[in-house]
């Protein structure tokens, strides 16, 4: 059994291609396995690339090139929703919240 704790909005320092704070989303979870924080972007790093390229789907060489930006981060790519997601330990959430605004940097830069 599974239970999701409220959802937090987090805008952080990365602008997306309209100028906007680029949000991430943090939640809670509790499992037999104990707490942990999941921290996703929503979609929304996927959702911008599309319309600034004018895209309604994202290529085999957008899919390998955000891939290729994540290795060697603890952040994974659902290629199933295109959510950027990352799982840690409550204790982590602080620092990987970090970790996480800069892996979304470096995907913004990486994909203009």
């Amino acid at each position: 059994m599974r239970f999701m704790a409220e959802m937090i909005r987090i805008d952080t320092d990365v602008l997306d291609n309209t100028g906007e704070a680029v949000p991430l989303y943090v939640y809670q979870t509790v499992s037999l396995l104990g707490e942990r924080v999941a921290i996703t972007d929503g979609v929304y790093f996927v959702e911008d690339l599309l319309n600034a390229k004018g895209q309604s789907q994202l290529s085999e060489d957008d899919v390998k090139r955000i891939k290729q930006q994540l290795k060697g981060t603890p952040m994974t790519f659902d290629t199933r929703n295109h959510a950027l997601r990352l799982k840690c330990s409550v204790k982590e959430a602080d620092a990987n919240i970090t970790l996480a605004t800069k892996v979304l940097e470096r995907l913004q830069n990486a994909t203009k």
